[in-house]
């Protein structure tokens, strides 16, 4: 690609959108962290498995309920801000019929998959569903790119649920109870979300006409399919687990989903970074489409930069950290950090890759590739997870990340004519990562799993610096002089 792949969008703008996108998927991956691992010490694994499908189920049925439609207003709001209010007028409209149907299935799956813990985990679903709505709300501000107000609501209410949540659990309150209060302070995020978009933005919410009713739902079968799909292919396997697995099913499914949730940390600076792009991206495949495969290429640069050395830490250290987490009660499934870590530099490329293609009007792929995803995880799991225990969970999630991301590559090289990868950075990446991971493993005898998964990084931080750094700036140099 050459001195092309300098984006057009000034590179301070993205990188500080992203920042702020950044820091809120921190927090809330700290917070949610927090909340797995306060659980799992104080109520035990089986409670850790009861939440850990809440959680599970939540995530299914807050794409569900959402339908796409956030993503679906960033878009085209970002096209055209006066359509906002009428766009999230259309949202909440169907959120208000989408919610009530959604939970009654969360009712009857949790009765079915845990019938005397249903209450608790319904209640779990329905926080994150309420989540998405105030999710919806920020949509206003990432649409004009006014991510700072977007993140600081974020961060807010992931810190008044984890306060809610550990006041909850101290006061001795039952898990129902915990989660009760969960969901009521996420309904108010939800309220101070709308008084946000009014305040700040100026945009009320609206019913939409007959005519943009018409064009929504054009464009809205897509975002809805993938919403649902692409959940559920990366959220479904701590309910199979619970479902499929013989022996104490739901003390693995807590878990592995421990164990996938804090390889899932890694993944919000993929998805800060595309959420940042994607107002951008929007209007450029409109208005300058020459101008898209340069901002995908600065983006997949960075994320292949940081996600190279993710696996190799993780070899290093990710069993010492979630066994310091959760506690040494799930020390036998500690290896799953290290094994679902794999796929990470594949899902960083995935979330860009598939942000491109949403920009495109070309949603309708996202959501095959995630249908084969969710059969891989679906086909694999029914077959393995009987025999070969929690791995067959972990070789279906491997074989999805890789099929989906190779999927998106295919799809946006048959758009664009290119990804925005630049292999030798690439491959200047993966071998500091493996030099470093080497390292990591020797030391690893001498001074203990922590301290050597953070020499791990400190020596890939040295050697990128060298190799792929160097090689990264080579790129972009050129068009900084002609400047």
């Amino acid at each position: 690609m050459g001195a092309l792949s300098e984006p057009a969008m000034p590179s301070p703008a993205l990188a500080r959108n992203a920042a702020f996108l950044l820091a809120a998927r921190v927090v809330s991956a700290a917070t949610t962290l927090a909340v797995l691992a306060i659980v799992g010490r104080t109520r035990g694994a089986e409670a850790l498995g009861v939440v850990g499908i809440g959680f599970a189920l939540g995530s299914i049925a807050a794409a569900m309920a959402d339908g796409g439609s956030a993503s679906l207003l960033i878009r085209e709001a970002s096209r055209d801000a006066p359509r906002a209010g009428s766009l999230l007028g259309a949202a909440l409209t169907y959120r208000a019929v989408s919610i009530p149907l959604t939970l009654v299935v969360v009712w009857l799956v949790a009765g079915f998959a845990v019938p005397d813990q249903a209450i608790p985990v319904l209640l779990v679903a329905a926080g994150l569903v309420a989540q998405s709505v105030a999710e919806l709300t920020r949509s206003v501000f990432n649409a004009r790119q006014r991510m700072a107000v977007s993140a600081g609501h974020t961060i807010i209410e992931n810190l008044v649920w984890l306060a809610g949540i550990v006041g909850a659990l101290a006061a001795g309150l039952a898990l129902d109870g915990v989660f009760a209060v969960a969901l009521g302070l996420l309904a108010g995020s939800v309220a101070a979300g709308l008084i946000l978009d009014v305040a700040l933005a100026g945009v009320r919410p609206r019913l939409a006409s007959q005519s943009e009713w018409r064009a929504l739902a054009r464009h809205a079968a897509p975002f809805a399919a993938f919403s649902v799909v692409g959940v559920a292919y990366a959220r479904i396997d701590p309910l199979l687990i619970g479902l499929l697995l013989p022996g104490p099913a739901l003390a693995a499914a807590g878990a592995y989903f421990a164990a996938s949730r804090l390889v899932a940390a890694f993944e919000y600076l993929p998805e800060a970074v595309s959420r940042a792009v994607y107002p951008e991206l929007s209007r450029r495949v409109v208005e300058r489409p020459t101008e898209v495969v340069p901002l995908l290429g600065r983006g997949a640069r960075v994320l292949v930069l940081v996600g190279a050395i993710v696996p190799g830490a993780a070899l290093v250290g990710g069993p010492w950290l979630l066994e310091t987490i959760f506690g040494t009660a799930i020390g036998a499934y500690a290896w799953v950090v290290a094994a679902l870590a794999v796929v990470v530099p594949f899902r960083f490329l995935g979330y860009l890759w598939g942000t491109a293609l949403t920009s495109s009007d070309a949603q309708g792929r996202r959501v095959a590739a995630a249908l084969v995803a969710l059969g891989i995880v679906m086909v694999t799991e029914v077959v393995l997870l009987p025999t070969l225990g929690i791995l067959g969970a972990v070789l279906a999630a491997l074989a999805a990340a890789i099929a989906v991301s190779a999927l998106y590559g295919r799809h946006v090289r048959s758009r664009f004519g290119a990804v925005g990868l630049e292999v030798r950075v690439a491959a200047l990446a993966v071998g500091s990562a493996v030099a470093a991971t080497v390292v990591g493993i020797a030391l690893r005898a001498w001074i203990g799993a922590g301290p050597a998964a953070l020499a791990t990084v400190a020596v890939y931080g040295v050697a990128a610096a060298l190799g792929p750094l160097r090689a990264d700036v080579a790129l972009v140099r050129p068009v900084r002089s002609a400047r």
